[in-house]
């Protein structure tokens, strides 16, 4: 007999290179359902069959007890599925960012006098962050650095900001004799905070000035990856999550 059974829609399985935007540290998984809470962002949670749906809202994270709850929807009979599925595809969207992440084990609970929905903080959650070369500005106090030789003297220039497709180089002291075209095929981007390194080729793309404080004008130098792999794609990725979390809430303090 054919199997009847529908399998959730937009099974997480089924998304292109989902590696790369996979977070699988539970401080970051924690942070990302957080941000979910303040708001609160509504969330779709598909079980069942394809068109199985509930509107619903990460009402707080308990860690300590490895728990994420959910408000329940307005639909007693919908809650009572939902339960009975014991899981559920969960889809929101934070900032532009698409949220999406599987809940096992659910059940219901009670939480500050409230009937809620309780399941396990799962281990891994996506954010699909749509604009592919999203740019994000990198500390100050710990930039990431990139090491090269160029033309006999080794270099270290710290980032302006980074994307999966490309970096700004910052020359202050403009010791770097930087000519569009250039390539670099040898460099190594230090990551301090993530603790690790990338060995990868550069492209200078473009040349210019921007402003700093006091008016002091610094040359900043754009360059795009040469065949950067599925590995340090993702390594890069997950940096820029781990930075857009940490900025925004530091915003929100």
């Amino acid at each position: 007999m054919p199997d009847t059974t529908h399998k959730p829609l937009f099974e997480l399985d089924s998304i292109p290179d989902k590696d790369k935007y996979l977070l699988d540290s539970r401080d970051e998984v924690v942070m990302s359902l957080l941000e979910l809470s303040k708001k609160p962002d509504l969330i779709t949670a598909y079980y069942g069959h394809a068109n199985d749906v509930i509107i619903t809202t990460v009402v707080d994270v308990l860690q300590e007890r490895n728990l994420v709850i959910l408000e329940c929807g307005p639909n007693s009979e919908k809650n009572r599925q939902l339960l009975s599925a014991g899981s559920t595809t969960c889809l929101s969207k934070h900032n532009d960012i698409d949220i999406r992440f599987q809940l096992n084990g659910l059940r219901n609970a009670r939480y500050q006098g409230q009937s809620v929905f309780a399941a396990p903080i799962p281990e891994t959650l996506l954010r699909l962050q749509r604009r592919e070369f999203f740019r994000v500005h990198t500390p100050l106090m710990t930039p990431i650095t990139c090491h090269f030789e160029h033309q006999g003297s080794q270099l270290a220039l710290p980032l302006a900001d980074i994307s999966i497709g490309g970096l700004a180089l910052v020359d202050a002291k403009k010791c770097f004799n930087a000519e569009q075209g250039i390539v670099l095929p040898q460099c190594t981007l230090c990551f301090p905070e993530q603790g690790g390194e990338i060995e990868l080729a550069l492209e200078v793309r473009g040349i210019f000035m921007y402003g700093q404080n006091e008016g002091k004008k610094v040359r900043r130098i754009g360059c795009a990856y040469l065949d950067l792999s599925p590995s340090d794609s993702h390594f890069i990725q997950r940096y820029i999550n781990r930075l857009q979390i940490q900025q925004k809430n530091r915003a929100r303090a």
